[in-house]
């Protein structure tokens, strides 16, 4: 059985003007169902789609296949074949059970770890400044995620596992950095001659697939030092090699005297803090299209 949604068939490259004409109600009933998915699968929520609803909808799916072509489905020997990540052993405990994640007592460390950026003392120079001006990152793929928020019938547990497969890259930002990937894909598209790096592949070919990349914007308005520890934390629980990163990141402040155990554990209760807010505020692909 395929673990990934599938776009019907029927659904790819028909017109506006073959909505609605089914044989009958059920027919009809039918293909209302799969033009849901399939909005979804491209992280819309659609609403009621009805007999004054259709034509709209369908314009909509239309305009993503004109962006590129349907998500590209792995076929089920592809997905068994396919690498199982090995994460830090205090992700991977979480991911099994996330009764075993302390959050009362990571909450406090997280304050304990912030707590010298958030009004730094005169004297101590922090790196690149302390104008609160910076943010962390998350690069997502939404062929992973298959609209995440949307998924109310997973539970907490299974919206972790698919969320942390779905972060291919993690960064530290101020204004329009995370962009920076995504010209960057859009430049090696144009120069064939050059193999792109991990980072740029993976952003071309969800591009290719017909999606765009979800980039996620947490723990906002922080001096950059900050940003550097919360991405250096998420980094270390993820794996460096399960990401599409070239380096580690650097932690600054307490953080710096904790032992590896430590940082891992706030990491991963970082990584579970950026999912809660995804399902919040909702999955924002971009596309070449948005630069």
């Amino acid at each position: 059985m395929n673990i990934f949604p599938t776009v019907p068939a029927r659904l790819k490259g028909v017109s506006t003007g073959e909505v609605g004409r089914g044989d009958g109600d059920s027919e009809d009933s039918i293909l209302s169902d799969e033009l849901r998915k399939a909005l979804v699968l491209h992280g819309e929520t659609p609403g009621p789609i009805t007999s004054t609803t259709k034509s709209l909808y369908k314009k909509r799916l239309l305009r993503f296949q004109q962006l590129g072509n349907l998500l590209k489905i792995p076929s089920e020997q592809a997905v068994k074949e396919s690498p199982k990540p090995c994460y830090s052993a205090e992700l991977s405990e979480a991911l099994e059970d996330l009764s075993l994640l302390d959050e009362a007592d990571l909450t406090s460390c997280e304050a304990e770890m912030v707590s010298q950026f958030q009004r730094p003392v005169e004297g101590v120079n922090w790196r690149e400044g302390v104008v609160k001006s910076a943010f962390t990152y998350l690069l997502l793929d939404p062929r992973v995620t298959c609209n995440l928020p949307a998924q109310t019938h997973l539970s907490e547990k299974e919206k972790f596992r698919t969320f942390v497969s779905s972060v291919f890259y993690i960064g530290k930002g101020q204004r329009s950095r995370p962009y920076s990937h995504l010209y960057e894909a859009l430049r090696a598209t144009e120069n064939k001659h050059k193999e792109p790096v991990k980072k740029v592949k993976q952003i071309q070919e969800i591009w290719e697939s017909g999606m765009g990349v979800v980039s996620l914007h947490i723990f906002l308005s922080v001096i950059p030092a900050e940003a550097y520890t919360r991405e250096a934390a998420m980094i270390d629980a993820i794996g460096l090699k399960n990401l599409t990163n070239i380096r580690r990141g650097d932690y600054y402040g307490i953080s710096s005297t904790w032992d590896p155990c430590q940082r891992r554990r706030v990491g991963t209760f970082l990584l579970l803090k950026a999912m809660r807010i995804l399902l919040h505020e909702g999955e924002r692909q971009l596309w070449p299209a948005n630069l």
